[in-house]
């Protein structure tokens, strides 16, 4: 096989093997694979709500994986896309809890910015690592990942903690700076 017929039989392969992976799943409920696929479609895509809601738990996963495949193209391995996503969602919530923004216009962006000027940083973290003392990126992000998991744990235990609660949580991101979700618009006809 040569590099221009493999992409093809992935191409297919992959959906056949998706296909006969749902089907050995549904066998033991008497579901044939076309309702399972029906109720997985209507499911993620029935209404704006639950596209809205499909969007908001797969975009944490396509913006990380888009950050792995980036670094990838350019050479670098980086492993270390979930402590860079945490250390973003930590200073977007730094931001939004304390600065008291009232303005979506002021604040949405505020927020995105902090989120992704902390995860650059973190992740500039392992990519000096490498020229300066010679750390392979995979072992630094990797270790990078668990630091800024206890350093989240940290900071919500301490300086970010809420005052008025007795548990380990942030204060309570101001609504300005919250993105706009799409459920708002209605539902697609056909579906409930």
């Amino acid at each position: 096989m040569n590099r221009k017929t493999l992409p093809l039989v992935y191409s297919l392969a992959i959906p056949i093997g998706v296909g006969a992976l749902v089907a050995i799943a549904l066998a033991p409920f008497g579901e044939t694979p076309l309702e399972g696929v029906t109720l997985l479609v209507k499911g993620a895509f029935g209404s704006w709500r639950r596209v809205s809601e499909t969007l908001v738990k797969t975009s944490p996963l396509l913006f990380t994986g888009l950050a792995v495949a980036l670094a990838f193209r350019c050479g670098a391995f980086n492993i270390g896309a979930e402590g860079q996503f945490l250390i973003g969602a930590l200073a977007s919530v730094a931001v939004g809890a304390n600065l008291g923004l009232d303005s979506p216009w002021i604040g949405v962006p505020l927020v995105l910015g902090a989120a992704f000027l902390g995860g650059a940083i973190w992740g500039g973290i392992a990519g000096a690592l490498n020229p300066w003392r010679d750390v392979p990126e995979v072992i630094s992000t990797i270790m990078l990942n668990f630091i800024a998991l206890f350093w989240i744990s940290a900071l919500i235990r301490g300086p970010l903690k809420n005052p008025t609660s007795g548990l380990p949580e942030s204060p309570e991101v101001v609504e300005a700076t919250y993105l706009p979700r799409l459920s708002d618009l209605g539902d697609f006809p056909g579906y409930r």
